[in-house]
């Protein structure tokens, strides 16, 4: 019975862009959790003031979410140059 009355959880993954701040909006409405994940890559200059990084911390402001980044830089180049 503790199960059924647990609160449901979900991970979102959030680019900052509008389909996935409706997507975990939705989500939210359906009276889920969220935790919102964001992707920076090594190639990613979306962290800049006025990118899509900040666009993700401006939406997790004001859907009252927690946020948690996840930086691939040494990694991800090397699936890049060995796929």
């Amino acid at each position: 019975m503790a199960d059924r009355e647990a609160k449901r959880k979900a991970v979102g993954l959030l680019s900052g862009g509008l389909d996935s701040t409706l997507a975990i909006k939705l989500v939210q409405e359906q009276g889920i959790d969220v935790v919102a994940l964001n992707f920076s890559t090594i190639f990613c200059r979306c962290n800049r003031k006025g990118g899509c990084g900040s666009e993700a911390y401006r939406v997790t402001r004001e859907l009252g979410l927690p946020l948690k980044v996840i930086t691939l830089t040494d990694e991800y180049l090397e699936v890049v140059k060995r796929p």
